[in-house]
């Protein structure tokens, strides 16, 4: 049961992005110059895995970037990326929804697969909405390590997870836990089916005020 559960966390983890669209890679997403990094991208915190490894987030723009530096054979400096996020702005539902910060969702993922499974998903999306002060939008179409990344969400203490309706721009419920079994129909029937009825039926994620 607890490698069953293991392979649960690593599934959720690595469905950052709602449609599943993250690119795995057996090779290191890609390395840039430590010079690049550190002129023109952002440094956030640190973020820490399960295993207590550390990496750091940096920013530009829209697009994040999560990594180490290296210094290679021939003594240079390097970043290496483990993962990528690019985001995406919502200005309409914002407005509907009264939510004063940039609503964001994640428009596409990049993850190196050594990272499957350490809970960097959980910890990069706290940086967001702590550090960044966006609000994270879900998509409308999620599968099933997407949706348990939410029910996971939904029970930390630093945030706080809504229910709502895009179409109509409303609030459903508020501060909600998500549930989510073991299985994928094990899901809340509040925000998914296997229809599209409840497409326009969202969760976003923000920091307690």
């Amino acid at each position: 049961m607890g490698e069953f559960r293991d392979y649960l966390n690593m599934v959720s983890e690595m469905s950052i992005a709602g449609y599943g669209d993250w690119e795995p890679s057996k090779e290191m997403i890609g390395t840039m110059s430590a010079f690049i990094i550190k002129k023109q991208w952002k440094r956030l915190s640190e973020v820490k895995t399960k295993l207590g490894d550390k990496y750091i987030v940096y920013r530009l723009k829209d697009s994040y970037i999560v990594g180490e530096f290296k210094i290679t054979s021939t003594q240079d400096e390097i970043f290496e990326v483990y993962l990528r996020i690019d985001l995406r702005e919502h200005k309409s539902i914002a407005i509907d929804l009264n939510i004063h910060r940039r609503l964001m969702n994640v428009d596409g993922v990049k993850v190196n697969e050594d990272i499957y499974g350490l809970c960097l998903a959980t910890a990069v999306y706290t940086v967001l909405v702590k550090e960044e002060n966006v609000v994270i939008l879900s998509d409308e179409t999620m599968y099933f390590g997407a949706r348990r990344l939410w029910s996971r969400l939904s029970k930390r203490i630093d945030t706080v997870v809504d229910i709502v309706d895009v179409s109509k721009g409303i609030y459903l419920e508020k501060d909600v836990i998500i549930h989510h079994g073991l299985e994928d129909w094990e899901y809340d029937e509040r925000v998914w089916d296997y229809t599209t009825s409840k497409k326009d039926i969202r969760l976003i994620l923000k920091e307690i005020k």
